[in-house]
């Protein structure tokens, strides 16, 4: 896992999110698989299996990680949020989820 992809799941879990997904679907991030726009060029974030609060302050999570990393671009729909060009190619696609304190990919 590249620096980049480090530095912006230690965002997510700043924000207590357990379970993300970079620029892929997923079937552990629901929304990832029915975002209408698909899974490419956005972040999509649960904080827990079951969970259907995912906020954070009063926003959704995942937008709150992509702020934090500043890796953000146009918009972002519930658990979803765009991220720029540049971040698109510096982060390592995949699914990730935190495991015995540690961030796995699938």
């Amino acid at each position: 896992m590249n620096k980049q992809t480090v530095f912006f799941l230690s965002k997510c879990l700043e924000v207590g999110l357990k379970r993300v997904c970079i620029c892929v679907s997923n079937p552990i991030v629901p929304e990832s698989m029915t975002f209408i726009f698909g899974s490419e060029d956005s972040v999509f974030g649960l904080k827990r299996k079951g969970s259907t609060t995912h906020n954070y302050n009063g926003w959704p999570a995942i937008w709150a990680a992509v702020s934090l990393a500043g890796i953000g671009a146009g918009t972002g729909n519930s658990n979803q949020h765009q991220i720029s060009p540049g971040a698109v190619y510096a982060l390592d696609r995949g699914t990730y989820f935190r495991k015995n304190g540690k961030w796995v990919k699938i």
